[in-house]
């Protein structure tokens, strides 16, 4: 509270400072009970937003100065789908977590998804509650604070202002004098390992399109050639080259934006499934929708691609000969084709492009199967985690929330589909984290504090059992330690490593967190864990793991464990069953396999891997239908050569390598160049991969290959083509 306070009185760094927390809540709705996702919000952060409700009103001082703060806001969602859009909600209540809340108004969906994107990390709310203020400045327990800074002012302005308050603050903060907070912006805070995946997305696409305009290109100057004679009859007629300009203009305009509508509708189609394919995955793109700015992008992508890319058939209208449309013969072989060179060099640009596209799928391919194949440190098959949220009207104390999990567990053991159960705060690959550093008893601490990222978690005595991990030093914990909230802890085998090296330590030893709110108490060690992975498929191997009993914070929310050979939905009724026999008015939280959980933690991976792979399929398509264009117009201007060569004693074959070998050779050029690009790049796509480096020979080996032999196709298509010319009726149509 000080420390916000301070932050309200400074002049010319904040224009508005708001709080969240996000949370659980216990909605009694018509069906009974039902668990929802919700925040706390002060008013300011409404303010933000510009929140104007759909009905009633918003939430004011009042709300946030009052102890209990018994009103709420309902997402609009909620609001049709649980009282059917009822226009006389307003002012009835509703109960949440057991106590009634008065309806103060309706949020629309457009300020819900404002607040999902820019606060809650695209998750939906269904209802708000106000977050309470406290009396000295700022609000109770630890939300997450989001002010609007002044304009002009950059972040590391801010930071330097905020250390500069907090220096004057810190010693008010009791056990939290060597806390400074870190100012980012709501971007960084949201998506800090989105973004770069999404440049990469973003620079594939452009690539796309590149690709796709070069075949456009390519198309253009084969309606110039083609259009050649008519060309010159207009000049010989009278018609000037900025008239023909102009029509060559409006004829690319009219197929360029029927193309960037379709175009549009197409992308709107693909948002779709795109949300739908990543399901609940990646939070972030439950906001991705078409806006403005997104049409007005495409219009303007549209439109510079027509206007650049029509010039390149408009250039060439200088070399147009008005006296050649009335020769009855025109000399051959005395120069190249118009255009000509350009078709080639187009070929070789897609090519090389394509290349990047395939090599970049064919890493992030690589990366993903790496990641899928790890082992998570235990067996997660048949194991099925329940989500449970205690309401605090109900359950105040730490001693009843520990009873009631425990009661649970007890209840399940007995059942013929339960091999075994247990419970937890979190359970892998959602466990918490933190940063800090251990003390060893007996070591001096050293001399620079070194904060690191350590995993963490309140567990039960049956929660390793439930798990199905086996010890390697010492026990679990027992009950009485839980019941005499003894300090002891477990640790995993790599952090114990890592803390005595020599092997001079472990079980028996007395450790020390040490973080920014402060040094816990002296800890015993009482086990140690094989390792698991805690965050996500791809975490550290070595990561300092720490289990706390759960009487070190008596848990709120839990996670009852259930090893099983049955079924999802039964384990669900069977833990819903026993729930309601205790607390009929409870209901259950997520039920999720756990393998499905470590799954999701690698979805961003998958779907960054999906989407590059399409793109890259469709690079590759587009360029190979580039060479075999090229090469079927060459074979169509040169039928004639053909057939000469052919009735001078020419072999099938002879043309057959020519045509081939023209072919491969802008291939080859395209595939070396798209080569060079992605190694001379490839730490762009660093950050993007596991267990793999991104200039892997095998990958670059294997996807040149891919697209060499795609080439190979077209080209061979296309010498087909020149095979099958008959020497006879390519002279008589000469």
């Amino acid at each position: 509270a000080p420390m916000v306070a301070a932050w309200q009185e400074v002049e010319g760094v904040f224009q508005e400072i708001g709080g969240y927390t996000e949370e659980e809540f216990h909605l009694t709705a018509e069906e009974g009970v039902v668990s929802v996702l919700g925040a706390r919000v002060s008013p300011e952060i409404l303010s933000m937003v510009s929140a104007t409700p759909l009905l009633g009103r918003s939430f004011g001082e009042a709300d946030a100065a009052s102890s209990h703060g018994n009103v709420a806001l309902l997402s609009e969602e909620t609001w049709e789908n649980r009282f059917g859009s009822d226009p006389d909600v307003i002012g009835k209540a509703v109960g949440v977590d057991g106590s009634p809340h008065i309806i103060a108004g309706v949020l629309p969906s457009a300020v819900s998804r404002v607040l999902e994107s820019g606060f809650f990390g695209a998750q939906s709310k269904a209802i708000f509650l106000p977050l309470v203020a406290d009396p000295a400045g700022g609000w109770s327990g630890n939300p997450n604070i989001v002010a609007r800074v002044e304009p002009g002012l950059s972040i590391t302005r801010v930071q330097e202002r905020l250390d500069a308050i907090q220096v004057g603050v810190a010693h008010l903060i009791e056990g939290q004098n060597e806390w400074f907070p870190l100012a980012v912006s709501a971007r960084d805070a949201l998506a800090p390992n989105f973004r770069r995946g999404l440049w990469v997305m973003f620079g594939a696409v452009g690539i796309v399109l590149l690709i796709a305009c070069a075949n456009i290109a390519t198309l253009l100057l084969v309606r110039r050639l083609a259009r050649g004679d008519e060309m010159n009859v207009r000049l010989a007629l009278g018609a000037g080259r900025t008239r023909l300009a102009g029509q060559l203009l409006m004829e690319s305009f009219l197929l360029g934006a029927a193309g960037t509508f379709l175009a549009f509708l197409t992308a709107a189609w693909m948002v779709d499934g795109a949300v739908w394919i990543a399901g609940n995955s990646i939070p972030e793109l439950q906001a991705a929708r078409l806006d403005e700015e997104a049409f007005g992008f495409a219009v303007a992508a549209g439109l510079f691609t027509i206007f650049a890319f029509s010039f390149i058939p408009i250039l060439q209208l200088g070399s147009l000969e008005p006296a050649g449309a009335l020769a009855r013969e025109r000399p051959r072989g005395k120069r190249r084709p118009v255009g000509w060179t350009a078709h080639k060099s187009l070929v070789v640009v897609q090519v090389s492009l394509a290349t990047v596209l395939i090599l970049s799928a064919g890493l992030l391919t690589n990366s993903l199967g790496r990641l899928l194949s790890v082992d998570p440190g235990f067996d997660t098959e048949g194991l099925v985690a329940v989500g449970l949220d205690l309401p605090r009207s109900r359950y105040d104390l730490g001693t009843e929330r520990i009873a009631f999990f425990d009661e649970i567990v007890r209840s399940l053991e007995p059942h013929p589909t339960v091999n075994a159960a247990g419970w937890a705060r979190f359970v892998p690959p959602l466990v918490a984290g933190a940063a800090g550093m251990v003390n060893v008893e007996g070591r001096p601490p050293p001399p620079e504090r070194h904060m690191e990222g350590h995993a963490g978690n309140w567990v039960s005595p049956t929660y390793f059992g439930a798990v199905g991990v086996p010890f390697l030093e010492g026990r679990a914990f027992t009950q009485a330690e839980i019941s005499d909230e003894a300090e002891v802890v477990i640790l995993n085998r790599s952090g114990a490593e890592r803390l005595w090296p020599d092997g001079d330590g472990g079980v028996g030893t007395r450790i020390q967190l040490d973080s920014d709110y402060g040094p816990s108490p002296w800890m015993r060690v009482v086990g140690i864990v094989p390792d698991f992975k805690a965050w996500w498929l791809g975490d550290r191997p070595d990561r300092l793991q720490i289990y706390l009993p759960v009487s070190n914070i008596p848990p709120r929310s839990g996670v009852i464990l259930v090893r099983t050979g049955g079924e999802l939905g039964e384990i669900a009724t069977l833990v819903q069953d026993q729930v309601r026999q205790l607390d009929s008015a409870l209901p259950i939280g997520e039920v999720f396999w756990v393998r499905d959980a470590f799954h999701q933690s690698v979805a961003r991976q998958q779907f960054q891997t999906f989407l590059l792979s399409g793109l890259g399929f469709l690079g590759m398509l587009l360029a190979i239908l580039g060479v075999y264009g090229v090469l079927s117009l060459s074979v169509t201007r040169r039928t004639r050569e053909i057939g000469v060569r052919l009735a001078l004693g020419a072999t099938r074959g002879d043309i057959n390598r020519r045509v081939l070998g023209q072919g491969l050779r802008a291939v080859a050029l395209g595939t070396a160049m798209g080569l060079g690009f992605s190694y001379f790049s490839s730490e762009l796509l660093t950050d993007l991969l596991w267990g793999i480096e991104a200039t892997d020979p095998a990958t670059f080996f294997t996807c040149s290959g891919a697209v060499i032999l795609a080439g190979l196709f077209a080209t061979y298509v296309s010498s087909r083509r020149a095979m099958g010319i008959d020497p006879v009726e390519a002279l008589k149509r000469e």
